[in-house]
């Protein structure tokens, strides 16, 4: 049902940020009504950074994780990388909202290959935007 009806709003995230979120997305729907995504992940980042560290967070989505990152490291850096076009579009929409400085975002795909790929979206009634998938074709040398 939340792919007909859904809604987009901004709101407060961790108490120090704001997010724009789409209710239609599995993961914008849990920050809607519980407050945070994956609440476990960011305790374990409250506890784990300092505020020198220098982090990448692969396949950062719209940036929950990366937001989170952001607020614990004031004179290190995140790396947000998302492959995604609309979702890296949206990505740098948390980041723009949240003036955020300390954080960069790259619109690009991490693997253990040196390779080319091609990335297969997400279909567009699925409420799960990292659904997308990357297939592999080699290099030669």
């Amino acid at each position: 049902m939340r792919q007909q009806d859904y809604f987009e709003t901004i709101i407060a995230y961790d108490s120090i940020f704001h997010i724009h979120i789409n209710s239609s997305f599995f993961i914008e729907w849990e920050i809607f009504f519980f407050g945070l995504y994956e609440p476990e992940v960011i305790r374990l980042l409250k506890k784990a950074f300092k505020p020198d560290y220098y982090a990448i967070d692969v396949g950062a989505n719209i940036g929950a994780h990366t937001l989170a990152m952001c607020a614990l490291v004031k004179e290190g850096r995140i790396i947000a990388i998302e492959p995604h076009p609309m979702v890296f579009s949206r990505l740098l929409k948390n980041l723009q909202i949240n003036n955020v400085r300390n954080a960069e975002a790259a619109q690009l795909a991490v693997s253990d290959r040196n390779c080319t790929a091609q990335l297969y979206s997400f279909c567009d009634s699925d409420c799960n935007q990292g659904k997308s998938s990357l297939v592999f074709s080699e290099i030669s040398d």
